[in-house]
């Protein structure tokens, strides 16, 4: 689907959350609907199938994200019906970019081998927000591969404080590599 479709889909979706003053609520839904749709993607399945209703959908997703949704689901299932239901993933990417750039906010992930807490998550956000000079926003992910420690990534910037990093590194240091 070119970009100028979900564009247009983006910009009348956050304009509509800023007239009803349910932005955060949007991008909040936005994030979660996301983070449905990478962990279980037969969930997009069931949102492209023609043969349930829009009705049964929207019941659905009202009942999973809360009635503060409504206009962002009629959107979202108004967008799916006129347009590539499989694209849905970069409407809500798109929308959440553009809303964190107005909001002068990066989103980063935090990789760890056990879930962190939103109290330990917290932390990691705001000592970042400071040394970045922007409000940081994290997502814990987990990767057991990494033996320990953590790895950030903000965009094109990583920070990795892992055991696996730190034994590359030794690894490395030793054999003379860079």
């Amino acid at each position: 689907m070119p970009t100028s479709g979900i564009n247009s889909y983006v910009k009348a979706l956050l304009d509509i959350a800023k007239e009803t003053n349910k932005t955060k609520k949007f991008i909040q839904v936005a994030n979660q609907l996301l983070r449905t749709i990478e962990l279980e993607p037969l969930f997009l399945d069931y949102l492209c199938d023609r043969n349930i209703t829009n009705v049964e959908k929207q019941k659905l997703l009202l009942t999973a994200y809360g009635k503060d949704a409504d206009f962002l689901i009629k959107g979202i299932l108004l967008f799916i019906k006129e347009k590539n239901g499989r694209s849905l993933s970069l409407l809500l990417k798109a929308m959440i970019s553009n809303y964190n750039d107005e909001q002068n906010i990066r989103e980063g992930t935090i990789w760890t081998t056990i879930k962190l807490t939103s109290v330990e998550i917290k932390k990691f956000e705001v000592l970042l927000t400071k040394k970045l000079t922007k409000k940081v926003s994290l997502t814990n992910k987990i990767n057991q591969k990494i033996l320990g420690g953590v790895i950030i990534e903000i965009d094109d910037l990583v920070w990795n404080n892992s055991i696996l990093g730190k034994i590359t590194a030794l690894t490395s240091g030793l054999l003379g590599e860079k």
